[in-house]
């Protein structure tokens, strides 16, 4: 369990990342309004983050200042056979396209959500994987035919939606 607790898991993951990078700064603290400045100056910010006030923050304050974003989410829920159903979703937000933000991205909070409660490495997998293909396509490593800025997989049907296209 000290595992877990000490170290930090930013000092954890830093000293595993050290090992293979330079210039990693680690900042051991959660992002709230005071330091939205600092995400001010990023050419890009990946957020992946269950607390859906801070979310809210984070996402208005890069809105306000033109960083462009990537936020990942999901959700995962029983069904009346036990089984798990799950969902990955990534919302991109730039200075050009950030209208749709608000309409898919919930911030209320569920006392449902069973995701608190477990951790599932393949959706994680899932989800992170998805927000860094859809970050290459937008710096042209891969080819963007449809350029959505919304997409959502549901694992029970195996179904990947998009949305906002520009």
């Amino acid at each position: 369990e000290s595992d877990l607790t000490d170290p930090k898991k930013v000092d954890w993951f830093g000293a595993i990342y050290d090992n293979m990078r330079t210039g990693i700064i680690r900042h051991p603290y959660h992002v709230c309004a005071e330091q939205l400045p600092e995400l001010a100056g990023f050419d890009f910010v990946f957020v992946a983050i269950d607390n859906t006030e801070a979310r809210k923050v984070i996402l208005e304050g890069l809105i306000a200042t033109n960083v462009p974003f990537i936020d990942v989410g999901m959700d995962i829920a029983l069904d009346k056979d036990g089984l798990l159903r799950g969902q990955c979703r990534f919302t991109v937000g730039t200075p050009d396209c950030h209208g749709h933000i608000r309409e898919v991205i919930s911030y209320a909070g569920s006392d449902d959500d069973i995701y608190r409660n477990i951790q599932i490495a393949d959706m994680n997998m899932m989800n992170a994987a998805m927000a860094v293909m859809k970050w290459k396509k937008m710096r042209r490593f891969y080819a963007d035919g449809i350029r959505e800025h919304h997409s959502v997989y549901v694992t029970a049907w195996h179904s990947l939606t998009k949305e906002d296209r520009t």
